[in-house]
């Protein structure tokens, strides 16, 4: 699609190609959505030439199929447009298209003649009238625009114009269009099958049988059509299909359950068809089985499944799916699955009374003691700790953990300290957030009077500097950064160095940990991108 401003009467004029189905895939050209040219078949190179009038004109070039025969190479080109005078003095920006696109945010980017200084983009909800409604953003003097805090699941328009000078500019460019991502979703999750959240549920792409509809609503449902179907046409054997849910965020959660209704009408039971209940983490490789279904022995019949409080294993603290997989050996056998009233519910996990906590006695832990776990809302001392072999120690909290000097980590020992910005405490599973495993007699030293280094500034919007303190020309120190969930974004060393300095500005604005490590000696401190 290109809008242009024409000065005055004249043509557009283009090359083009087509090696296609002759009579049912065409390459179709239109001016202000009104078809003017189409060609299919095998068309050699060769220039075409339509009039335009005077005034803003939108160009579409489109190749359409009729989804069944291919023919040829299946599809069309087109190359050297030449377009009639613009209008203005100052050309107006083209190529407008969205990338980076995610839940809340997308990049904006166009091209424009080399005469514009600056720009203006107007963005809104799809439809939205430029003349009185929008936001605007005057004055940029690049060719992108990052846009934040954006609704999921939700379509937007935006226009460009171009500035030459403070008195000359362009006519608005577009609307271009894009559509925000599916976000991750909260518990309790609830699915009925008629909100906007149904955009998020996906299934194989190409197969017909996986719909949202009025088929086969279970009888007990409480909100009726429209809900979830698999349906038997277009008959296919051997399959196995799947619809999939959004990620649900059980990171607060202690304990995780569902509930559904599911019906089965069936038409034979001379082959096995089944349905599975599936649930997989975000971090896992294998779908987990939650119960099976099958049509076996139904005959020519009728039968719901309605399921309560069946407890999702291991996924209290983490993002999940659930998925339904229709599967068997032919699906003319069936008439139908229906799915509806889906619920994902459970028990928050609760948060420790206690805001600071200081272990001050000694603490020694060995394969004989039951793990131990301490937590605090805020700041954690540990003053003297020893994890022999076979031991294993978690401590949480919400700011601080400050190690001072006394606590040892022997050989086959385990000491995992975390800080949690999600409120998951000692009470359910928790994802290695601050540090890897110790290695064994490894000294942590978090003192405040003796740190190893200092960080700034923190908060940080980009460049960090590290100062170490007691460094000596053979010194070495280990420096790596981590994300909050654990995975290790940088990792550098420094020889006699008692400054480092690094650049966060690439990362997402967030919460990241930095370990130290010289000799023996580790430290962990936080530091917030914004």
């Amino acid at each position: 699609i290109l809008e242009y401003d024409v000065a005055s009467n004249g043509n557009i004029s283009f090359y083009r190609k087509v090696s296609s189905e002759a009579n049912y895939d065409y390459l179709k050209f239109y001016i202000n959505n009104i078809l003017v040219g189409q060609w299919s078949g095998t068309v050699a190179w060769g220039e075409v030439e339509f009039p335009v009038t005077a005034g803003f004109n939108t160009f579409k070039w489109e190749y359409m199929k009729d989804g069944s025969v291919s023919t040829g190479s299946d599809c069309a080109w087109i190359d050297n447009i030449k377009l009639p005078p613009s209008s203005s003095a100052c050309g107006s920006p083209y190529g407008l298209h969205a990338t980076l696109i995610s839940s809340n945010s997308a990049m904006l980017n166009w091209s424009s003649a080399e005469d514009a200084v600056s720009w203006d983009v107007l963005w809104g909800l799809s439809g939205f009238d430029p003349g009185s409604q929008g936001t605007i953003t005057e004055n940029l003097i690049i060719m992108q625009h990052q846009l934040s805090g954006l609704d999921a699941v939700s379509d937007y328009d935006f226009y460009v114009r171009a500035n030459c000078s403070d008195e000359l500019s362009s006519p608005w460019s577009g609307p271009a269009s894009f559509a925000t991502l599916c976000d991750v979703f909260s518990m309790p999750f609830a699915e009925i099958f008629s909100t906007s959240s149904i955009d998020c549920w996906s299934y194989p792409e190409g197969q017909g049988n996986w719909n949202i509809g009025s088929l086969y609503p279970p009888p007990s449902s409480q909100s009726g059509s429209p809900n979830a179907y698999f349906y038997w046409s277009p008959a296919i054997t051997n399959y196995s299909h799947s619809l999939t849910s959004p990620l649900i965020d059980a990171t607060a959660m202690a304990e995780v359950k569902m509930n559904y209704i599911l019906f089965l009408n069936n038409y034979s039971s001379s082959t096995g068809e089944k349905l599975s209940v599936e649930y997989k983490s975000v971090c896992g490789v294998d779908w987990m089985l939650l119960e099976e279904f099958s049509n076996l022995g139904v005959g020519n019949s009728t039968v719901e499944f309605t399921r309560e409080n069946q407890l999702l294993e291991e996924m209290q603290g983490k993002q999940f799916q659930v998925r339904f997989r229709a599967y068997g050996a032919n699906s003319f056998n069936l008439w139908g699955w229906g799915l509806d009233d889906i619920l994902v519910h459970g028990i928050e996990a609760t948060v420790p009374e206690t805001n600071n906590l200081g272990l001050g006695e000694p603490l020694i832990l060995n394969g004989e003691d039951p793990p131990f776990c301490a937590d605090a809302t805020q700041t954690i001392h540990v003053y003297e700790m020893e994890v022999h072999s076979g031991g294993h120690a978690d401590l949480i909290a919400g700011q601080n953990i400050i190690f001072h000097l006394g606590t040892l980590v022997m050989e086959g020992g385990y000491l995992w300290a975390r800080i949690t910005t999600s409120e998951e405490y000692c009470n359910q599973p928790i994802n290695l957030l601050a540090s890897e495993e110790l290695q064994a007699g490894e000294m942590i030293r978090a003192d405040e009077n003796a740190r190893l280094f200092s960080v700034f500034p923190n908060p940080t919007t980009g460049t960090l500097q590290l100062i170490f303190s007691d460094m000596e020309e053979t010194s070495a120190i280990t420096i790596e950064i981590f994300s909050m969930m654990g995975e290790r974004l940088i990792k550098d060393e420094l020889h006699g160095s008692s400054q480092y300095e690094f650049d966060l500005s690439g990362l997402p604005n967030g919460i990241y940990v930095i370990r130290a490590q010289k000799g023996d000696e580790s430290e962990f401190q936080k530091v917030i991108k914004q």
